[in-house]
């Protein structure tokens, strides 16, 4: 069983609640790093003089923006 002790009250969880919706609002999100991903897999059969193979590709494509250059309209 839990202690009586350790429970939070209602109201200090819905300032908990607020205090976490705040600190996203007031965030200043032009120091956040946004990063673009993109992931393409080719596969092919092919056969071989030891047997069948598979053949695969996979490329990763990424973007990352860190500058602070501003957002056009």
């Amino acid at each position: 069983m839990s202690d009586p002790q350790d429970k939070v009250g209602l109201a200090r969880s819905v300032g908990r609640f607020w205090g976490h919706v705040l600190r996203g609002v007031k965030a200043d999100v032009r120091k956040e790093r946004q990063e673009v991903r993109r992931e393409t897999e080719v596969r092919e059969n092919v056969e071989t003089p030891m047997g069948k193979a598979t053949l695969r590709r996979t490329v990763v494509e990424e973007i990352e923006f860190n500058g602070t250059a501003e957002k056009a309209d």
